[in-house]
């Protein structure tokens, strides 16, 4: 389930329909470049509108006057035009609409299938036909008189370069104004190069951003002591200039923290939004944990993960640290999915200033040795499709590996069956 390939770099932003589409926002002599609203706003009147205008084909719109039967030749075609969509920033193919000279025509609304039926058999072409794996292909219909319009929506995507394949033969193929044409030799060598160069981005961005906390630069005065740290990185964030919508991040700060926290504050700096509570061990204002949402999309998690109380100084909660990388692993996959940010992400799990500290498990516990190294950070994991993988998926192997840094065999708070089971 992690994912091998990385992501194509910064990409154009592909065409999302809506009926709220104004001469200001679209030009038909030069095509719409356009990325707003979603595709349940479009209706018969808009795809009529669309005709009448003689919107014309371009590199993220495609008409085509009937659906693809199920002949290998009409899936090949399908193919080649979902795949060149997602290697070109994403874009929108309407079937049911004719084209004259490169512009919509006449509407032809489809009666020959059952819509759902149509769905699912598209959806299933691209599923087998194209890999790596899309992310978030949308296939929506259109209610017409005498039958429907089918829009299937490719949103940018990030896991690429993407090749189709079928009956034992394989191509990359991208979009050139309103054709499909396959990548040449060095387009695609550059295209795996730029994937290479945006996951290095969010390696970099995570570097950075540790060696910062790792030396007390903390985006506020936190509780001195040992950190856990978690990273969720979008690599849709990094290869595009669009962001975020931050009021509605802050409109719903109160589901970014923790259930542990008892309340907290928010509130907005330079980098996007802050959420954060004051340590309730600490006698100062000093905070015991944030959460920091940047406006690429980029989210990191910072707590303290130390014990207060005389006698208790050199141990961490282990159970207490589970609780948390395994929380905002969900709670910040949850919010690029309410973003609508899709794509691969890295995420990142470190300990900071460990050295000399041991893991509290309950029982013996010096038997077990103290951490030898002043910081334990993880090895990053790219997941293509985070949102369909269970949390425990991704915090397990990153659980075990705290667990072995401190001289035990795994995690012991999942069970015999992979559950999580904290002891209490």
């Amino acid at each position: 389930m992690v994912a091998q390939q990385t992501a194509l770099s910064k990409a154009m932003p592909s065409l999302f329909l809506s009926r709220f589409f104004s001469q200001n926002l679209f030009n038909k002599n030069k095509g719409a470049l356009v990325s707003i609203l979603d595709l349940q706003t479009i209706d018969a009147t808009f795809l009529s509108r669309i005709c009448d205008e003689k919107w014309p084909e371009n590199s993220t719109l495609d008409f085509k006057r009937q659906l693809p039967t199920s002949s290998g030749k009409d899936k090949h075609e399908f193919l080649k035009d979902v795949c060149s969509l997602a290697n070109s920033g994403g874009g929108n193919i309407l079937f049911g609409i004719s084209e004259k000279d490169g512009c919509a025509d006449l509407l032809f609304p489809i009666s020959s299938e059952i819509s759902d039926a149509a769905k699912r058999r598209l959806g299933q072409i691209v599923d087998a036909g194209i890999e790596p794996r899309l992310v978030g292909l949308n296939l929506q219909h259109i209610d017409v008189t005498g039958g429907y319009i089918l829009v299937a929506n490719v949103p940018p995507q990030f896991g690429g370069p993407y090749r189709m394949q079928l009956e034992g033969k394989s191509a990359f193929y991208m979009r050139n104004n309103t054709h499909s044409v396959e990548l040449t030799y060095q387009q695609l060598r550059l295209a795996f190069g730029n994937a290479s160069a945006l996951q290095q981005r969010a390696t970099s961005f995570r570097a950075d951003r540790i060696t910062a906390l790792s030396r007390g630069k903390t985006l506020r005065p936190m509780v001195s002591g040992p950190l856990a740290v978690l990273h969720v990185i979008p690599l849709q964030g990094l290869a595009s200039d669009t962001g975020i919508d931050m009021k509605s991040v802050a409109s719903n700060a109160a589901n970014l923290m923790s259930s542990s926290w008892g309340g907290g504050t928010h509130n907005y700096n330079l980098d996007g939004l802050l959420i954060s509570v004051t340590s309730r061990g600490d006698t100062s204002d000093a905070l015991g944990a944030y959460n920091q949402i940047y406006r690429s999309g980029c989210c990191e998690a910072v707590r303290f993960a130390g014990s207060f109380g005389e006698g208790y100084e050199e141990y961490m909660p282990s159970t207490l640290i589970g609780d948390f990388f395994r929380e905002y692993i969900s709670k910040f996959l949850r919010l690029l999915h309410e973003q609508e940010i899709a794509g691969p992400v890295v995420i990142g799990a470190a300990l900071l200033n460990t050295e000399g500290k041991r893991f509290g498990t309950g029982g013996f516990l010096a038997v077990h040795p103290k951490s030898d190294r002043p910081d334990l950070i993880l090895n990053e994991i790219l997941l293509e499709s985070p949102q369909q993988i269970p949390v425990d998926i991704i915090a397990r192997p990153m659980l075990d590996v705290l667990w072995q840094a401190f001289g035990f065999e795994q995690c012991l708070d999942y069970d015999a069956v992979g559950q999580w089971s904290p002891r209490r």
